[in-house]
């Protein structure tokens, strides 16, 4: 689960950063995260009889740890989430001009 909360930085860091000349490219990479995220979602939560739980020290000094929980709701949420941005990615390819508003709209959209 984290692999894929590092994905979407990535991207997010890639389009910002690199996709003035392929802004469209920028929009498919987003849209492709966010279907492996609500795939990922349903494959590891849908069915599962314990929720999914992934748990790293973060300062360790302090009992401070970063966890990540999958349960039914989660699903529904991750679901709800990853759809409406893939909506609202693939209408913005048509609505937008392929400026550099646009690059920043898909790299702040997918962060």
């Amino acid at each position: 689960m984290l692999i894929l909360v590092l994905l979407h930085v990535l991207v997010a860091t890639a389009v910002l950063a690199g996709a003035r000349r392929a802004p469209l490219a920028g929009a498919v990479a987003g849209i492709v995260v966010l279907g492996a995220t609500a795939v990922m979602a349903v494959v590891e939560g849908v069915g599962a009889s314990t929720p999914r739980t992934e748990s790293w020290d973060w300062v360790p000094e302090l009992g401070l740890s970063l966890a990540i929980r999958l349960d039914g709701f989660g699903v529904v949420m991750v679901l709800v989430v990853s759809v409406i941005g893939v909506l609202v990615l693939g209408y913005s390819a048509s609505y937008f001009d392929r400026d550099d508003t646009y690059v920043r709209f898909v790299g702040l959209f997918e962060a």
